[in-house]
């Protein structure tokens, strides 16, 4: 049996309370308020494991270069059609591929990060690459895959959806849209998902965006007032990305989105560019945005059922379900992924 206790929040509250777990073999046994009835094997502040609302893990193998570059990067240089993000992901060795995919899993799993949906290019090879990545891993994955060319082929959609959790599509702006709308329908009639970037680097027809029916979006930076209104609208959610959009010279209008009632969520992006931490990310938007650290939190957490469209958030401590939390040392309001003493993810835990 292993018991731990501390502060623990409740994201259907949003509320901290004195509380604690017990658990054995992998499964939660008891979750009790007050005192443990022992000694605990670890005490502090618990929080439900962090969901990384968008990645694009490969992209770790060029962190180091990107780095060491010193250069100011726009985003067609780096990540659009033929940047220098496809030039080195196109010459690495697929070994080293899934090696620099693996890595960055357990960057996210030891920073407190227990799911994550990951936009992964290079078409059919791209995806067996990420599945040959996450064999094994505790982390869970939404996997978001890509053809390999900005164009619909059948075959190729047939074949990377049944490795794949659905389409993750670069903006309208790269693709003819005819041929982009028949990749959505396809996914669609598959009963898989269809996200898309939006309106990152210029502002995109937002109708034309959302008739692609899209379960998700990301980005929006240059989205209008009547844009974010008509996403509310649509009962979308936008996933903003603070880090990446610094590093390109933006900001998300946040504020903006959440006063038209957009569900906003948090993720990482590109991997060489942003940290693989969600607490790093939430502390960037606030200092962008009116939202408040527990509103910030909250837009790290995942929800149950539709990963994209539900609202009522996982229940890390349910009695007879697996644990999916972590423990900070000290107070969760200058916390950060130096700060999680322990990962508790179904029969897996990792301490510090």
């Amino acid at each position: 049996m292993v018991i731990v206790a501390g502060d623990i929040f409740d994201a259907q509250s949003a509320q901290f309370f004195e509380g604690y777990v017990e658990m054995e073999n992998g499964i939660i046994v008891h979750a009790g308020r007050g005192a443990p009835p022992k000694a605990p094997d670890m005490r502090g502040t618990v929080l439900p494991l962090f969901f990384n609302w968008h990645t694009h893990v490969a992209d770790i193998i060029a962190r180091e270069r990107i780095q060491k570059s010193g250069r100011k990067w726009t985003i067609e240089e780096l990540v659009g059609p033929g940047g220098e993000k496809h030039r080195i992901l196109e010459e690495t060795r697929d070994a080293e591929l899934v090696s620099a995919m693996c890595q960055a899993m357990w960057e996210m799993a030891h920073n407190g990060i227990g799911g994550f949906c990951d936009f992964r290019e290079g078409g059919l090879h791209g995806a067996y690459l990420l599945n040959s990545a996450l064999a094994g891993q505790k982390i869970g994955c939404m996997r978001m895959a890509r053809p390999a060319k900005n164009a619909y082929d059948r075959a190729e959609l047939d074949a990377i959806l049944k490795i794949s959790d659905g389409i993750g599509a670069s903006a309208i702006s790269d693709w003819d849209y005819s041929e982009l709308k028949k990749v959505a329908r396809h996914a669609k009639s598959e009963g898989k998902k269809f996200a898309i970037h939006a309106s990152e680097r210029v502002r995109e027809d937002i109708g034309l965006v959302l008739d692609l029916k899209p379960d998700a979006i990301v980005h929006m930076t240059q989205g209008t007032d009547r844009d974010f209104a008509a996403v509310a609208d649509a009962g979308l959610l936008v996933v903003v990305c603070p880090s990446s959009s610094k590093f390109f010279g933006m900001r998300p209008p946040v504020d903006k989105m959440l006063a038209a009632g957009v569900n906003v969520k948090l993720g990482t992006d590109n991997a060489m560019i942003a940290s693989l931490d969600m607490f790093e990310e939430a502390r960037a938007l606030r200092s962008i945005s009116s939202v408040n650290l527990i509103d910030s939190l909250r837009m790290c957490l995942s929800p149950t059922g539709n990963i994209f469209n539900g609202k009522n958030y996982s229940r890390s401590l349910s009695e007879g379900a697996p644990p999916e939390f972590m423990v900070l040392k000290g107070a969760v309001s200058s916390a950060g992924s130096k700060d999680v003493i322990g990962v508790f993810l179904g029969k897996y835990s990792g301490r510090r």
